[in-house]
């Protein structure tokens, strides 16, 4: 599992360079807006569609059938994927959380919404892989496009709805509540979601 880890580190440091210039703009401006949720909702949603990113260049290197002859099991192969957006969500809502904290600094607002925030966020960053990534593992990226697509430009919209109703909402009370909720389910989906992975995965060229 070690060495799957280190292969799609060496990927994305070879072929996401552009989306740490994305996340860094992103964080930045959040830390400035009074309205900081749109911006922080796009890195984090990067984060959960990695996977995919990644999965798609294993398919177009060859790994996928290359991986057939490794001792790596069906698990291991579809677990990695998993962890490697749960690492990624991790780092970007300790990124996140830094930038928030620091906005009553730069005369941007208050950072008490700090945890509604967060959960709101890191659902929508396992929401999203785990509705795509069973139907990836099993019928491949190039046929799985068209999902990718329609959940992508789904979840743009969400964030767009989220964004003009974490405004509105009061404060503290409606973040909280929604995220204490939303959470958990996402959670209990994205373990769903890993377990019919391994399932259904198999191998595409």
């Amino acid at each position: 599992m070690k060495g799957l880890l280190l292969k799609d580190w060496y990927m994305m440091v070879k072929y996401c360079k552009a989306w740490v210039v994305i996340l860094v703009v992103m964080i930045g401006a959040s830390a400035f807006s009074d309205n900081p949720f749109l911006f922080l909702m796009y890195p984090v949603m990067l984060a959960g569609l990695t996977a995919v990113t990644l999965i798609a260049y294993d398919e177009r290197s060859g790994w996928s059938t290359l991986s057939r002859a490794m001792p790596y099991s069906k698990a291991q192969l579809v677990s990695v994927k998993y962890l490697v957006v749960l690492l990624l969500l991790a780092a970007a809502a300790v990124i996140a959380a830094a930038a928030q904290l620091l906005r009553p600094y730069l005369g941007a607002g208050s950072a008490d919404n700090l945890p509604g925030v967060l959960g709101m966020l890191l659902s929508a960053g396992l929401f999203v892989p785990a509705v795509l990534l069973p139907f990836v593992f099993r019928f491949g990226v190039e046929k799985g496009r068209i999902l990718y697509m329609v959940v992508f430009g789904v979840s743009i919209g969400c964030m767009v709805f989220l964004s003009m109703s974490v405004e509105e909402m009061p404060q503290l009370t409606a973040e909280n509540a929604v995220s204490a909720l939303a959470l958990p389910v996402c959670a209990l989906l994205y373990a769903l979601s890993w377990l019919l992975s391994i399932r259904l995965y198999r191998p595409h060229v």
